[in-house]
Parts: C-alpha cells; structure tokens; sequence
C-alpha cells in the first residue's frame, strides 16, 4: 500500500507540474476579458480559445486539490518505508526471522503488485484509481 501511495503521488506531481506551464498560460490570454481595450479578435475564436483555457485551468486546479490531498498519505507511506528498511536492515539473520512476515514481506507484496499493475501514463492511474 506504500508504495501505491508514493506512485499516485508522483504521478499527481508530475502532472501538475506539467499542467503549471499551460495553466499559466491560459491565465495570460484570458487577461485579455478584464482589460478596457478593444477586443481585436474574430470573437468565435476568441470564444474557443477562452473554453479551451478555462478547460485547462479547471484541470489544474483538479489535479492541484488531488496532489495536495495526497501529500500527507505519501509522506506516511514514505515513513513506513523508512521504518520498514530499518526495521530490516537492524534485525540479525536468523532462520525464525527470516520465516516470520515482517513489514519488508508485505512491502515486497505490495511492490510485486504495484509492478504487475502500475502503468505510469494517466490511462494507467485512471485504471489503478478505479480499482
């Protein structure tokens, strides 16, 4: 489950990273409805043109609430993992330890499912969010 958290978060980063550069793109050229100067524009494009950057403002702005809401489950993820390999990396070889489900075992399932169904694209973190 850590490492399920970590990946949504990376990927909500990522793209709201990505989607930064094109909101604030839009946000420029709709300037342009609060200014007092004549509009120079064929207004139909002007009016495509303005749907397509509202578009693009209402999805960042989604995707910005997800990542943030995201933030502090990926910071407890990170800290189980933390927890996990010290855990591990501290405990002396044994055969009783190393038959005994440990954090490390349901992290090392944990990852093994993440790898057969983790898809780095956003088609694949719309499949994993509909699971």
């Amino acid at each position: 489950m850590a490492v399920r958290e970590l990946q949504k978060f990376l990927f909500l980063k990522l793209k709201t990273q990505r989607l930064k550069l094109a909101a604030t793109q839009a946000r420029q050229s709709i300037a342009v409805i609060l200014t007092e100067e004549t509009i120079e524009q064929d207004l139909d494009q002007l009016e495509e043109m303005l749907k397509g950057n509202f578009k693009t403002l209402k999805e960042f702005v989604g995707v910005l609430r997800e990542y943030r809401q995201a933030k502090p489950g990926a910071e407890s993820a990170l800290s189980i993992l933390d927890e996990a390999l010290k855990v591990q990396l501290s405990a002396p070889a044994t055969s009783d330890s190393a038959n005994s489900s440990t954090e490390m075992d349901v992290l090392a399932s944990d990852n093994e499912a993440f790898t057969e169904q983790a898809d780095p694209t956003e088609k694949g973190y719309k499949d994993y969010r509909q699971k």
